[in-house]
């Protein structure tokens, strides 16, 4: 058995874990991807955004801040949800 034998299968496997990275999935590669991570990204932002809009419109109203949050997580959950559902993952 010479060094040949040994190096051929770890090269083989290491082949397949290459062809198995991230960037050479179908549809996950170039300005694409990075255009689904920076939307991801600012509709999380705009959501954050939302549930703090809300929970400040609660604390100056006649609300409860606790049900004011409760109303703010489920607005900007489903506000979220649905943008990415109909953009990001279309």
């Amino acid at each position: 058995m010479d060094d040949d034998d040994l190096v051929a299968p770890a090269t083989k496997e290491i082949a397949i874990l290459d062809l198995m990275t991230p960037d050479k999935v179908i549809g996950s590669h170039g300005a694409a991807r990075n255009r689904r991570k920076a939307l991801f990204v600012i509709f999380a932002l705009a959501g954050l955004g939302l549930t703090t809009g809300i929970v400040w419109a609660g604390e100056v109203s006649v609300f409860d801040p606790r049900t004011a949050k409760l109303f703010a997580i489920a607005v900007s959950f489903s506000v979220t949800w649905l943008l990415r559902s109909r953009v990001v993952f279309r």
